[in-house]
């Protein structure tokens, strides 16, 4: 295990494993967890918490792309080890998600309203998972869609006629 000093708080290390301590006492910080699941600590009295797989990248992973976002590659967030973590863009840390089942897709997701779409001049009715999938699928703005449930005088985009279930 490496100790490295984080550059922001010198009076502190961090190991390639996740754990932070002070430099002069050499007592080991205890992380606190987040309701979203990732591990914060308390670098002083005057200081605001900090995230410790953020703190791990900026340490010791190089960023020559000047990428933004850290990402557990394995998905557990609770997991800070060196081995774990890469530089990614917010994109491609979103689409790892999705690829790894960490998020799901909007259709699929437990909130998304299912709705149905009739065409005002062929009469055809298709139901939808999602505003999403059906803006996809119709080509029309996710946004007319939206504008059409908050709106109840049209319920209506381009020709098509909405109705949430």
């Amino acid at each position: 295990m490496e100790w490295k000093t984080i550059a922001e708080f010198p009076n502190y290390e961090i190991s390639t494993t996740g754990l932070v301590r002070n430099k002069s006492s050499g007592y080991v910080k205890l992380p606190t967890q987040r309701p979203d699941g990732y591990l914060m600590i308390n670098m002083g009295r005057n200081s605001t918490n900090q995230y410790i797989h953020r703190l791990m990248g900026q340490t010791f992973l190089p960023n020559p792309d000047g990428r933004r976002t850290i990402n557990h590659k394995n998905g557990n967030k609770q997991d800070n080890s060196l081995e774990n973590l890469e530089w990614m863009t917010h994109g491609e840390n979103n689409q790892h998600a999705y690829n790894t089942g960490i998020r799901l897709p909007v259709a699929n997701h437990p909130t998304s309203k299912r709705l149905q779409a009739r065409n005002l001049f062929t009469g055809e009715v298709r139901e939808f998972p999602s505003q999403r999938q059906a803006s996809i699928e119709l080509g029309l703005c996710e946004s007319a869609i939206r504008q059409c449930k908050v709106s109840p005088l049209t319920r209506r985009a381009g020709e098509w006629r909405f109705a949430w279930l």
